[in-house]
C-alpha cells in the first residue's frame, strides 16, 4: 500500500467520509454533556423547596445556586490544561465520575453549609468535562461542519437541562428534592462505556509521537487503510512547532485582545444565562404562577434552546460564526425585553420559546473558540474562557438575589437580563475571528478576520 507522505491530519480528516464509528465518538460526547447538563440545572428546581426548608433569604438562595459554579470555575481552569497535556479521554472519564459521585452524595446534606461544599466539589468535575467535550467534537467533526457539531454537543448540555425539568415535574412533588440528586449518580455507569469505546485525540497522540495508538484509533474509526501511514501525517505548523498546553499561544500577537474580549463575552453571557435559568421558576412563582407551571416555563425555554443550538450551528457553517452569533444576541435581547411585558400564558410561553432559541449564543462563542485555537491549547483555551466566564455564572444568581431587594416586577428583572446580554454582545463585536490553521507558526497570529 502506498504511503501517505507529509499529509496534514486536518486535511485528511476533512476529506475522509464520516464513518459510523466517527459519528459514535460525537454521540458519546453528546451524552456526557447531557449528564452534565442535568447536574448543572438541578438547582432551579430545588431552590423553591430549599428556600422554605432552611428559611433562606433571596441573597442566600442566590448564593446557594452559585456554589456549583465555583467548582465549575476551578475545574475549567485546571482540568482543561491537564487534558491538553496528559490526554482528553482519561480526564473526561475522571470528570464524569467525579461530578456524579458528589452530586449523589448531596442527598446526605442536611444544612446550608454541607450542601454548598458538595455542590462546589461536584462542579469541579463538571468544569473539566465541558472544554474537553468541545475539543473532541471540534477534532472529530469535519472541519467545514465544525460549527454544527460543536453546537450539537452544547445542545446535549441543554437536553440535560430539559431532562432535569422533566424529572423535576415527575419526582420532586412526590419524592422530594433529594430524589433529583439520587438520579445524578447514574452517569457513573456511563463511564464504563467511555472507558471501552471513547478514543483519545488523534492530534495529541501524533504530537506525542505515540504512533501505535494513533494507528489503533484510525482503525477503530473505520479508516484501516490509512492506519499504516499515520507516521507520515503532520499537524499544522503552529501545532507542530509548539508544545502541548502552551498557554502563551492564547496571547500570541493579535490573539491577546481577542482572547480577553471573549472572556468578557462569556462572562456577561453566563451572568445572564445562570441568573435567568436559576431564578426563572422562583420568579414565576412570585409572579403568581404555580410551582409545577413555573417548572414548565423553564422546560419550554430549555427545549427551545436545543433547537436554537442546532439551527445556530447550521447557520454558522454557512455564514460565519461571529456574524450569526451577533445576530442571535440582537434577537435574544429583544426577546428578553418582550418576555417581561406580558402576563398571559400563551404570551409567556411564546416569548419563552424565543428566549430559549436565542440563548444558544453560548454555543456560538464556544464554536468561535474551537475555531481559533490550535489543538495544543484548545481545551486550555476553552477551559480558561469557561473559567473566567464562570465568574458570571457564580455572580448571576447572586446578582438576581440582590436585585430582589429592590422589589422589582418581572419586567424589571427582564430588563436587567437584557443589559447583561447587551454587554456580552458589545464585547464580542471587536474580536477578530479566524482559523488558526492559516496562522504562521513563528510570526505570531496575523489572521484574516471573518467579515461581519
Amino acid at each position: 500500500m502506498e504511503k501517505i507522505k507529509n499529509v496534514s491530519l486536518n486535511s485528511m480528516m476533512e476529506k475522509l467520509p464520516m464513518t459510523r464509528q466517527r459519528y459514535m465518538v460525537l454521540i458519546m460526547v453528546v451524552f456526557v454533556m447531557i449528564f452534565e447538563g442535568y447536574d448543572t440545572m438541578i438547582m432551579p428546581y430545588v431552590m423553591p423547596k430549599l428556600e422554605h426548608l432552611w428559611h433562606l433569604s433571596p441573597l442566600q438562595l442566590g448564593s446557594l445556586a452559585s456554589y456549583g459554579a465555583i467548582g465549575l470555575l476551578i475545574g475549567s481552569l485546571f482540568l482543561g490544561p491537564v487534558a491538553d497535556r496528559f490526554g482528553r479521554r482519561p480526564i473526561m472519564i475522571f470528570g464524569l465520575v467525579w461530578f456524579s459521585v458528589f452530586t449523589g452524595l448531596t442527598i446526605l446534606s442536611n444544612s446550608y453549609t454541607s450542601f454548598a461544599i458538595l455542590r462546589i466539589l461536584a462542579g469541579i468535575g463538571m468544569g473539566g468535562v465541558m472544554p474537553i467535550a468541545a475539543s473532541l467534537a471540534a477534532e472529530y467533526a469535519p472541519p467545514h461542519r465544525r460549527g454544527f457539531y460543536v453546537s450539537s454537543v452544547y445542545a446535549g448540555l441543554i437536553v440535560g437541562w430539559v431532562l432535569s425539568g422533566v424529572l423535576a415535574i415527575l419526582v420532586v412533588p412526590s419524592f422530594g428534592w433529594r430524589s433529583m440528586f439520587s438520579i445524578g449518580l447514574l452517569p457513573i455507569l456511563y463511564a464504563i462505556v467511555l472507558a471501552r469505546w471513547l478514543p483519545e485525540s488523534l492530534q495529541i497522540l501524533i504530537k506525542r509521537g505515540d504512533i501505535q495508538k494513533a494507528r489503533q484509533v484510525l482503525q477503530r474509526l473505520g479508516y484501516a487503510e490509512y492506519s499504516n501511514s499515520v507516521e507520515n501525517l503532520r499537524l499544522e505548523a503552529i501545532e507542530d512547532n509548539n508544545s502541548l498546553a502552551q498557554v502563551s499561544l492564547l496571547f500570541k500577537g493579535n490573539m491577546a485582545l481577542t482572547t480577553v474580549l471573549l472572556w468578557f463575552t462569556t462572562f456577561f453571557t453566563l451572568l445572564f444565562m445562570y441568573g435567568y435559568a436559576s431564578w426563572l421558576p422562583t420568579l414565576m412563582v412570585k409572579a403568581g404562577h404555580g410551582l409545577v407551571r413555573s417548572y414548565s416555563y423553564g422546560l419550554v425555554v430549555s427545549i427551545a434552546q436545543v433547537a436554537g443550538n442546532l439551527i445556530l450551528g447550521e447557520l454558522m457553517d454557512r455564514f460565519g460564526a461571529k456574524k450569526i452569533t451577533i445576530y442571535y444576541f440582537v434577537f435574544l435581547i429583544i426577546s428578553i425585553v418582550l418576555f417581561g411585558m406580558g402576563s398571559s400564558n400563551v404570551y409567556i410561553y411564546f416569548l419563552g420559546v424565543l428566549v430559549g432559541l436565542f440563548t444558544a449564543v453560548q454555543a456560538g462563542i464556544n464554536t468561535i473558540l474551537a475555531k481559533i485555537y490550535p489543538t495544543n491549547v484548545r481545551a486550555s483555551g476553552i477551559g480558561l474562557n469557561a473559567g473566567i466566564g464562570r465568574l458570571g455564572s457564580i455572580f448571576g444568581p447572586i446578582v438576581v438575589g440582590w436585585l430582589g431587594g429592590f422589589s422589582l416586577n418581572l419586567e424589571g428583572y427582564m430588563l436587567s437580563f437584557a443589559v447583561m446580554a447587551i454587554l456580552a454582545m458589545l464585547a464580542l463585536i471587536p474580536t477578530r475571528v479566524h482559523d488558526y490553521s492559516s496562522i504562521p507558526s513563528q510570526a505570531g497570529y496575523v489572521p484574516k478576520s471573518e467579515s461581519v
